[in-house]
């Protein structure tokens, strides 16, 4: 499973084209309401949050998880 923290808007629509260009099922992240977690069939979970609260995120990622800030 990937997990990826990311703000709502502009990265967050460019990080979705690129990964769907890779070949990942992106039309729930497309397709999504109001909600903060969503995760896909090709296990993908993305985390949408306020600019400070990814930074919070990634502070409490387990040690040895590759992406870790």
């Amino acid at each position: 499973m990937i997990k990826i923290a990311i703000t709502k808007g502009r990265i967050e629509k460019q990080v979705c084209k690129l990964l769907q260009q890779q070949g990942f099922d992106m039309d729930p992240i497309f397709n999504k309401d109001r909600e903060l977690l969503i995760e896909t069939k090709d296990g993908i979970s993305m985390i949408f949050a306020k600019a400070n609260d990814v930074l919070t995120f990634l502070e409490h990622v387990p040690p040895g998880c590759k992406g870790r800030a």
